[in-house]
């Protein structure tokens, strides 16, 4: 089956993360993990469907807590990066961080740490799919620090960033390349 065409209109992508969040808050503070939002005010309107966009915020959201499990600290942080013209989205979190050996397939369909029947080895790859859709870039890396039980180095977490275009981008290049983007 064809995932459903997106509908990409102008967002304020810090409603849209707050959007989704609404829906996985109360379930985080069941578990005592602290959902904390560092959005930047000034952040220029991407183009986007705003519905895949707080699937994909739900995704990382839900891994998060996966991997943390009680007691632990979601991070949320927009900015906007004028150099590169773009919104910067990080999902951070206190847990074990991601092993080295599998870094690099998390976004692979079908690839799951999680025992059998926690996990489809789905959401990182839709999440993945969602990001590329919009012309944007994901990546993920472990957090490691000086901590007072634990040595440098350390993995005390990962973090998930992401790239999107502003709103428009992509259209003002192919604009001025001499595209026409409504043959599209």
């Amino acid at each position: 089956s064809h995932p459903p065409r997106s509908t990409m209109m102008p967002l304020d992508i810090n409603k849209t993360i707050e959007d989704g969040l609404s829906v996985v808050e109360h379930t985080l503070s069941l578990e005592r993990i602290l959902l904390v939002r560092r959005f930047s005010p000034d952040i220029p309107k991407i183009m986007g469907d705003g519905e895949k966009l707080k699937q994909a915020i739900i995704n990382l959201v839900n891994n998060a807590f996966d991997a943390i499990g009680t007691d632990g600290t979601i991070t949320i942080t927009t900015g906007y990066d004028k150099v590169a013209d773009e919104v910067t989205i990080l999902v951070s979190d206190t847990g074990p961080g991601i092993k080295q050996e599998h870094i690099d397939k998390v976004f692979d369909p079908f690839f799951t740490t999680k025992s059998v029947g926690k996990g489809t080895g789905l959401g990182l790859s839709v999440t993945f799919g969602i990001i590329k859709e919009h012309g944007g870039t994901i990546e993920v890396e472990n957090i490691t620090a000086s901590h007072e039980n634990k040595k440098d180095g350390d993995i005390k977490g990962s973090v998930f960033t992401i790239h999107l275009p502003i709103s428009g981008k992509k259209e003002k290049e192919e604009i001025s390349n001499g595209k026409d983007i409504s043959a599209g």
